[in-house]
C-alpha cells in the first residue's frame, strides 16, 4: 500500500487489512491509529462500492477495529461500523471533520 497514492491501485486493499487485522505490533503503537485511519479513510472515500465487502468480509478487533470504525466515519460511512463491525462508538453521533480542514499539530494528532 505503500505506493497507493502514485497508481491509485486498491487490489492490496484487502491484504492490507488484513495485515492490520492480524499484525500484533500494532497492538502497542496506539499513536498509529489516526495515520491509518486517515489513510483508510482516503482511499474508503475514492472507492464507496468496494467498502462494504472490504469490511464486511473480516472481523476487526482490537486496535483494527478502531482503526477501520474511525476510517470509515472520517470517509461519512459511519452506517458500516454498526452494520459491519457491529459497534457504536460515542463520535459516530457526531459530524466529522472534512479530511482537508482538520488542523494537524503533529503525526498522532486526533480529531
Amino acid at each position: 500500500m505503500s505506493d497507493y497514492y502514485v497508481n491509485n491501485d486498491v487490489a492490496r486493499v484487502p491484504d492490507f487489512l488484513n495485515w492490520l487485522r492480524s499484525d500484533n505490533a500494532l497492538a502497542s503503537h496506539k499513536s498509529a491509529e489516526y495515520p491509518v485511519s486517515a489513510f483508510l479513510a482516503a482511499v474508503f472515500s475514492a472507492n464507496p462500492s468496494r467498502v462494504r465487502s472490504w469490511v464486511g468480509s473480516t472481523r476487526f478487533t482490537g486496535n483494527a477495529k478502531d482503526y477501520i470504525e474511525r476510517a470509515l466515519w472520517l470517509a461519512h460511512q459511519g452506517d458500516l461500523v454498526s452494520e459491519a463491525l457491529l459497534d457504536r462508538p460515542d463520535y459516530l453521533s457526531q459530524t466529522p471533520p472534512s479530511m482537508t480542514s482538520i488542523p494537524l499539530i503533529n503525526p498522532a494528532h486526533s480529531t
